[in-house]
């Protein structure tokens, strides 16, 4: 683990893995069942709950009740076809089981993605969405995780666990083991207090992070970026064209003393260098004991000292007090 002054970063979790096996069979429009399951040590999804344990402790993930994903045919000049498929059963389960039709084509490589882009048909809702320009004809899929607004409720993060997996089929069965892109920060923030001290009284009610190098380029954390759609460029990996700049989202109001904790999904590549800046945006209301004084825009920001490394799939810990 690393250590600087106001925030401490462990690596704790690693979820998941992705493989590709043989190739796709023909078809004109198959009913498939896909097998879907998350590799261990988190061998579910998409239910979380925080288990405390050393340092930042784990997150448990687990397939609710009724689940969709989206399989997504790839040919020679992009995309081909583009199928929702959805699972029903018992929340909890280890395994989920998929069905659907599959009209892609004979030779294409056919990829999963998660969350899907469609539920029962229904286009998920602009916020919600992770992927985008998925349609046929196109060579690239654009993924959107603009700042997520944090909440002490882990389950909030479901709509930004982007996972891909590709997938493989042998008739009418497939299966598919899915490779989650994001990280998640478990950022504990304390500098409230209460108005009944009487003297003195802080509210937060705004958060943000963000990262940028000494010249102020923003950096680790994307916001935007690609992914490759054709036979010959797909490698599942997403290309960031944007990062994080000063942002800062409503959270249920920190009004009393102490530590509080908040899940922030994030897509992070690659690492914060010595004198890279580590910033925690928000918005406080202070009490003097005479009056309130209007919301005001803070940053609390920390210059890096070593190499902190973030790397996708993995649950970290940063704490600091505001």
């Amino acid at each position: 683990m690393k250590r600087i002054a106001i925030l401490s970063a462990a690596a704790l979790v690693m979820f998941v893995s992705c493989q590709k096996e043989g190739p796709v069979a023909s078809n004109n429009g198959i009913e498939l069942t896909v097998s879907a399951e998350v590799a261990a040590p988190a061998p579910t999804k998409t239910s979380y709950e925080y288990t405390a344990g050393t340092q930042a402790g784990t997150i448990a993930t687990s397939w609710e009740a009724k689940e969709y994903v989206t399989l997504v045919s790839i040919g020679e000049s992009g995309i081909t076809a583009v199928d929702e498929f959805c699972s029903t059963g018992e929340a909890g389960r280890e395994k989920a089981e998929f069905t659907g039709t599959w009209t892609g084509n004979a030779g294409d490589k056919v990829i999963c993605l998660y969350p899907a882009i469609t539920n029962n048909g229904v286009a998920v809702a602009a916020a919600n969405q992770r992927f985008s320009g998925v349609t046929v004809g196109a060579a690239s899929i654009a993924v959107n995780c603009p700042a997520h607004a944090l909440s002490q409720d882990i389950s909030t993060i479901k709509n930004y666990d982007i996972m891909i997996g590709d997938v493989t089929i042998s008739g009418t069965a497939a299966s598919v083991r899915m490779q989650r892109k994001i990280s998640v920060i478990r950022l504990g923030i304390s500098g409230a207090y209460p108005y009944e001290y009487g003297v003195y009284a802080r509210y937060i009610s705004q958060l943000g992070i963000g990262a940028r190098t000494s010249s102020g380029t923003a950096k680790l954390f994307a916001s935007s970026g690609t992914i490759a759609a054709t036979s010959s460029t797909w490698t599942g990996e997403i290309v960031p064209n944007a990062f994080y700049s000063e942002n800062r989202n409503g959270i249920s109001q920190l009004v009393k003393e102490g530590t509080f904790y908040h899940y922030v999904p994030v897509l992070a590549f690659g690492s914060l260098e010595a004198g890279d800046i580590l910033s925690v945006f928000f918005t406080d209301k202070e009490y003097t004991g005479t009056q309130w004084y209007s919301p005001a825009n803070r940053t609390k920001e920390k210059t890096i000292e070593s190499v902190l490394d973030f790397a996708p799939g993995y649950v970290y810990a940063i704490n600091a007090g505001l």
